[in-house]
């Protein structure tokens, strides 16, 4: 089905689909050449079915798609629940053949459930295998079918066409490419859209511009010429050139120089835009993370804690998720430290009954309502209800490498609007005259000689003892002028008595 869908739209050149082609004949599965598209690996390719995620873009005439290709196989949930918690609109690829009914209370009501919790609220149900020998592209089994998907929702207390989940169903053939692109001549009595059309037409209606501005930043530059450089994706809403954002957590206003989007220049980004927007305001303020929003309308603000529905996938390594357990949350674009502050109740993954209130501890394969609280030492985050806003109120907790557990978020609770912090003003005084040196008197106990003044050096002042015992420098000789007034004494008293330095001998009448 996917594999057609990439073919017919382009998204792969005709090199690589051609060597796909040819690797699977080589091999002997000449009717998985669309499927190894997406299957790359080998344990993919021998088993015949998907075992990990695959990603690829494409794009139809309205919208840039992402398609996710994810497990059905009840083998591999771990990397299902993955993908839809990261989805926008589910695809759900249901057999036009008798087995359908073994799977109405199996994986499709586990796969409708799952989808329904982790808040996805479009889906596109494709009939495929319409040309199996049992169908040959009837329409009385087409509709006997879709009687069993709504069945099949119904019993989990789910409705089609309203306004809480809306579904569609094309019937196709993945073999031959049926309705997956261009309508089917096969199937004349089917005037609904193609599989390419319905999701076009998902998207018109699942994006909405009216709600106010978010745009979640991704990456923070730097670029010389340009400024401050931000790139992300438009989550709701729209701004253009000259617009004054304000982003939080920080409450950094700035104001928008220009948009590009994929080296084109734009003056008005709106929902589902991946742009780069320059902004006047230091790098040094904005970090990734932050969501933008108008001034004006409904700007955003960061949560002091926010209540949610989790499934847990796995257990942390602690064992299990307590009170109070810290683990790191990854919403939109931001990536932070956050406390289970408590555990609220425990319900059913596939009905949402609630099976018991507060629970002591959370294990793999649990679905609980908690409530999470962002550790006040760390960065804030800034995350919105999964009904308002999509794009901000998915989000996945990791231990380490670990994903730990996929939520929605159904309540926020906003941290008090607090004023900007300014910087402290710090009064400098005018600088204190630096104290002249002090020295101590020498007082060694012997007679010291008077200093002999040279005559072309000027008279000192006299030496006065301080109150506290000391003398100030410039009532001192200069300590050169005392050295010389030391040598000339010496001088003298060796001229005056020649015979003093033989006085020291020994005389020879002296005993030995």
């Amino acid at each position: 089905m996917l594999g057609h869908l990439i073919a017919e739209s382009g998204a792969i050149d005709a090199d690589n689909l051609q060597r796909i082609f040819d690797e699977a004949k080589d091999l002997g599965y000449p009717e998985r050449c669309y499927a190894w598209i997406l299957d790359k690996l080998s344990c993919e390719k021998q088993r015949g079915s998907s075992m990990y995620i695959a990603m690829w873009r494409l794009a139809s005439r309205r919208c840039r798609f992402t398609i996710m290709d994810a497990p059905g196989h009840s083998d591999f949930s771990k990397d299902m629940v993955t993908a839809m918690s990261q989805a926008d609109i589910a695809v759900l690829v249901v057999p036009a053949a008798e087995e359908l009914e073994q799977e109405k209370e199996g994986q499709l009501r586990e796969h409708t459930l799952l989808a329904y919790t982790l808040g996805l609220r479009r889906m596109v149900v494709c009939v495929n295998k319409m040309d199996a020998d049992a169908v040959r592209f009837s329409q009385e089994r087409f509709l006997a079918a879709c009687q069993v998907v709504r069945e099949g929702l119904n019993a989990a207390g789910l409705k089609t066409h309203d306004v809480y989940f809306d579904v569609h169903f094309v019937p196709s053939s993945g073999w031959f490419g049926d309705n997956v692109t261009s309508r089917s001549d096969n199937m004349p009595w089917y005037c609904g859209p193609t599989l390419i059309e319905a999701l076009d037409e998902t998207v018109a209606s699942h994006f909405k511009p009216d709600r106010p501005l978010r745009f979640p930043l991704q990456e923070v530059m730097k670029v010389g010429g340009k400024g401050t450089v931000v790139v992300g994706r438009v989550a709701t809403g729209s701004f253009s050139v000259g617009s004054r954002l304000l982003f939080a957590p920080g409450q950094v206003q700035a104001q928008v120089t220009s948009i590009t989007m994929q080296h084109e220049v734009l003056d008005e980004a709106s929902s589902g835009h991946m742009v780069s927007v320059c902004l006047d305001v230091e790098m040094s303020e904005l970090k990734r993370g932050m969501v933008g929003s108008s001034v004006d309308d409904n700007p955003a603000r960061e949560c002091s804690s926010f209540v949610a529905q989790v499934i847990v996938l796995s257990d942390p390594r602690a064992g299990a998720i307590h009170a109070g357990s810290e683990l790191t949350v990854l919403c939109h674009t931001a990536q932070v430290l956050c406390a289970f502050q408590e555990l609220l109740s425990r319900t059913d993954r596939r009905t949402g009954q609630v099976l018991g209130l507060r629970p002591t501890e959370l294990r793999a394969g649990d679905a609980a309502v908690v409530r999470l609280k962002p550790l006040a030492s760390l960065p804030a985050l800034c995350v919105e209800a999964f009904e308002e806003y999509p794009a901000l109120g998915r989000f996945s907790v990791h231990d380490q490498k670990i994903t730990v557990a996929v939520g929605v978020v159904q309540k926020v609770e906003h941290a008090a609007p607090a004023a900007v912090p300014r910087a402290p003003r710090i009064l400098r005084s005018a600088p204190k005259p630096r104290p002249k040196r002090l020295h101590r008197p020498v007082d060694s106990g012997e007679e010291q000689e008077a200093p002999v003044l040279m005559p072309s050096l000027p008279p000192a002042s006299p030496t006065r003892r301080t109150r506290s015992g000391y003398c100030s420098v410039s009532q001192m000789p200069s300590p050169f002028a005392a050295f010389g007034a030391v040598a000339a004494s010496q001088a003298r008293r060796a001229a005056a008595s020649p015979k003093s330095a033989g006085s020291e001998e020994m005389s020879p009448d002296s005993p030995e």
